[in-house]
């Protein structure tokens, strides 16, 4: 070969990589890619508002997160709780199971400057759901309460309900459903918000029932133990009320939250897997997103998706994730 044909073929090749590159970089990378992270002590929950990621980071208090830059994101304060476990947004408040401590409410008036408005102790606040003006809040060893939350800032407890290891809270229409050690899933009719009528328990399968979504007409239930599962249940009819499946995502499977339609399943160690919850009578997997820390909970806004992963806040482009499926 000629020189001069071989600084041809190289340019050739030069050309042909800078094009590659060049879409590579203008199409984000790889699907599903981590694109920003933080360090956290062990980072249990996330919720998302504006610009700011809201960590409940376990013994490392309720962290506030500036993701205005989701390639690197910072801390803006961390304020001191006893073990923050689930967090919330709602109506400018921001709701915060803290263990112990129970059930904290802060104002987001100042989104940075948090300030407490509301504690309620409770032996062990786990979960939490918003319906028709009220929060139900689940407790581990008090089952849940109920709180009327007219004033946001400042709910007012104004009952108890079913008393028990309840560990996952949900609610959908008329139906409350929740997540016991003992007894699995327990559906209540919340026509009448303050006095939940049980109409369903599932008793003689005990296992290690944690989270749980209620979507569409159907309640699903994550349990991680020996037989670790998600469980779809048909809750469209309270008055017969029956398990659709289960499905074994992951070895693991640690918190279930909802974006849209899209159920989020937070795997431990395999990640966050996606699935489509649109149809009642399907139950379809989009993508998964493999995580640089153990996945214990995430949400997905916008074209991110943030999870907590114990050591960190971390933070993926999913904005071409559609069309990754398996």
């Amino acid at each position: 070969m000629s020189r001069r044909n071989s600084r041809t073929v190289r340019g050739i090749l030069l050309g042909t990589l800078l094009v590659v590159l060049s879409l590579h970089i203008s199409c984000g990378g790889p699907a599903g890619r981590m694109i920003g992270a933080i360090q956290t002590t062990c980072a249990e929950d996330v919720a998302v508002s504006g610009q700011y990621a809201y960590v409940a980071d376990g013994p490392g208090g309720l962290l506030v997160i500036d993701i205005s830059n989701p390639l690197q994101p910072t801390l803006q304060r961390a304020i001191a709780t006893t073990y923050a476990f689930r967090v919330a947004v709602r109506d400018n408040c921001l709701y915060l199971c803290d263990g112990p401590d129970g059930l904290r409410v802060y104002t987001l008036e100042n989104p940075v400057e948090l300030r407490q408005t509301f504690q309620f102790v409770t032996q062990w606040a786990c979960g939490m759901t918003f319906t028709e003006g009220y929060l139900y809040l689940a407790d581990y060893y008090d089952g849940f309460l109920i709180f009327d939350v007219a004033n946001p800032q400042e709910p007012s407890i104004s009952s108890f309900g079913k008393v028990g290891t309840t560990r996952g809270i949900s609610a959908e229409n008329r139906i409350l459903a929740t997540t016991d050690l003992t007894d699995g899933l327990s559906a209540f009719i919340i026509d009448s918000p303050l006095a939940p009528d049980e109409v369903y328990t599932e008793t003689g399968s005990p296992g290690n029932y944690g989270d749980i979504v209620c979507h569409n007409g159907r309640a699903v239930v994550a349990r991680n133990d020996d037989a670790s599962c998600i469980q779809v249940y048909d809750v469209s009819s309270p008055a017969d009320i029956r398990m659709q499946q289960a499905i074994n995502p992951a070895t693991f499977v640690e918190g279930l939250t909802l974006s849209g339609d899209t159920l989020l399943i937070a795997c431990g160690e395999q990640g966050v897997m996606g699935f489509d919850l649109h149809d009642p009578s399907g139950f379809k997997y989009l993508w998964t997103v493999p995580t640089s820390g153990y996945a214990r909970r995430a949400v997905a806004l916008g074209k991110f998706l943030y999870v907590a992963q114990m050591s960190g806040l971390g933070i993926y482009d999913i904005s071409r994730m559609e069309g990754n499926r398996r």
